[in-house]
């Protein structure tokens, strides 16, 4: 049996912030939604129509660091207002300079205690574990 089989259609909370990362936001998207699932892609102080702007960080020569540059805008498609734990069969924090942002709301805080407390999946990435 496929793993799209044994999981589809659960409903996924995607937490973001301006300058989350841009590999880490739309592959997850992506793939979950062609998985059979429903991605919410919510912000802090944002509201449905909404966008941020995700980042793009890249090795160049010569350099011993990353780099960081703007990339694509992500539409949000729930308010973050709006959002009820409760209803979401898992959450996504994806990393990149979002994640310093996010771990500082109160109410980012909460949802991640209410997955963490009711044993509900979470998947983060890179820097998104800062979050818990």
């Amino acid at each position: 049996m496929s793993y799209a089989a044994v999981a589809a259609g659960k409903k996924i909370l995607m937490i973001v912030a301006d300058f989350s990362e841009e590999y880490e936001v739309h592959p997850a998207t992506v793939s979950l939604s062609v998985l059979g699932h429903l991605v919410h892609i919510v912000s802090p102080g944002k509201k449905t129509g909404e966008k941020v702007t995700l980042a793009v960080h890249d090795m160049e020569k010569g350099m011993q660091s990353l780099s960081q540059k703007p990339g694509h805008s992500q539409l949000l498609n729930v308010s973050f207002e709006d959002v009820k734990e409760a209803e979401y069969d898992g959450l996504y924090i994806p990393g990149g300079r979002g994640a310093e942002f996010l771990k500082c709301n109160p109410r980012v805080q909460e949802i991640c205690s209410y997955f963490l407390s009711n044993a509900k999946p979470i998947a983060c990435v890179c820097y998104g574990v800062n979050i818990l």
